[in-house]
Parts: structure tokens; C-alpha cells; sequence
């Protein structure tokens, strides 16, 4: 299922660059964002324009007016160094749009190292001024996640093949609770099982002290 509250935010994101702005797509895989947009990743793939580690990404500084970062930095060995490298190729006054997971299953592209808090997640992006931080997958998709998991364990008596068809059936028949999102996503005490959050900020034209 499409995450629409996701999609909006992307999308009012993108809305705010100049035709000429240079936009990059951090770990885009084979999924391509938008045809004006350059994406990065390790591998060759239909769709990437550079090869490269985003720990340390082949581009001058202050070079790029905007950086997209959707579901990658749970991916990374070294996620400081990550948002390191945006803060360094982005120009003054240029933003970032990063979508991290939290409450989610083990999902390795190729390793999944880790999980962050909303608290986290400021505090990783602590050096950009926070335009939003806020749920872009609720409550409900943690619940599907967690009770597909826990049902196919526990109905799948250790059988491996057994265990790989009930994931199958149990996320169709389970998939229509995601749609409470929109519910869970306005509750004031949504980030407390929220499945991720997204962080929209920009590089100041000075850096703190």
C-alpha cells in the first residue's frame, strides 16, 4: 500500500526547487524518484547516475540544493557519517527530506543495523535547522508488522516453508489495518509506536557553535 501521508510530504517538498535546482537521491535502488533527479547508490541499477558509497559521496562541497534520504540509513554501517556527507554537499540554505524507520522488522538491503527514536532522529540532524519531524507511517503498520511476524512464527511450528506462506497470507489479510494510519497518525501520542518518521530540514547559511 502507497504511504500517501509519505507521498504529500515528498511531493510539497519537491514542489519548493527551482527548475534548475540539483536534487539528490540517496540509496534510490531501482526506483527512480523523478527523471530530473540524480540518484546514487552502490550498485549498478537501471535508473542510478552515480556509483558511489553515500559514507563518502564523490561531489564537491556545497554543491546540491536538496538531498532525498528515504528508508537508507537504517542500511548503513555509519549513518553519522551519512548525514555528515549531506550537511557537506548541500549549499547553505539547501534541505534534506529523510524518511527513517522505527518501529519495523529486521529488513536487510543488503545489512539493517538499526532504529531511531523521533528524539534520535533530531539529534542525528541536530546540526540542520529542523524545518518538520514528524510520523509518516503510524501506529498501525507497526501493528500489521509485528502481528504477521508474531502469527507466522508462532503458527509455522519452525517450518520454514510454512513460516514463508503465512507471511504471504497473513500480510494480504492483514493489509486493510494499515489504513487506520491516518487515525493513529493524529493522535498526540503517535510517535510512541509509530512505524517511521520523516525529517525535512536545511543547511544554515552558518553553522552553530
Amino acid at each position: 500500500m502507497t504511504n500517501r501521508l509519505q507521498e504529500k510530504k515528498l511531493g510539497n517538498y519537491l514542489e519548493g526547487f527551482d527548475k534548475e535546482a540539483v536534487i539528490l537521491d540517496l540509496g534510490a535502488g531501482r526506483k527512480k524518484t523523478r527523471r530530473n533527479i540524480v540518484s546514487i547508490d552502490l550498485y549498478r541499477a537501471p535508473g542510478i547516475d552515480i556509483i558511489g558509497d553515500i559514507q563518502r559521496i564523490p561531489l564537491a562541497s556545497d554543491s546540491i540544493d536538496g538531498i532525498i534520504a528515504r528508508g537508507v540509513l537504517e542500511h548503513v554501517p555509519a549513518p553519522e557519517a551519512v548525514v555528515g556527507e549531506m550537511y557537506r554537499i548541500l549549499k547553505p540554505g539547501g534541505r534534506i527530506y529523510s524518511s527513517i524507520p522505527f518501529i519495523q522488522g529486521y529488513h536487510p538491503s543488503p545489512g539493517d543495523y538499526r532504529r531511531y527514536t523521533i528524539d534520535g532522529i533530531e539529534l542525528l540532524f541536530s546540526d540542520f535547522r529542523k524545518i518538520d519531524c514528524g510520523i509518516t507511517r503510524g501506529s498501525a503498520s507497526s501493528f500489521v508488522w509485528i502481528c504477521r511476524e508474531f502469527l507466522s512464527e508462532v503458527l509455522s511450528f519452525n517450518n520454514e516453508t510454512l513460516y514463508k506462506i503465512l507471511k504471504i497470507a497473513l500480510g494480504w489479510l492483514l493489509q486493510p489495518i494499515k489504513y487506520l494510519d491516518p487515525v493513529t497518525e493524529r493522535h498526540r501520542k503517535s510517535h510512541i509506536v509509530a512505524s517511521g518518521f520523516t525529517f525535512l530540514g536545511e543547511k544554515p547559511h552558518t553553522r552553530s557553535a
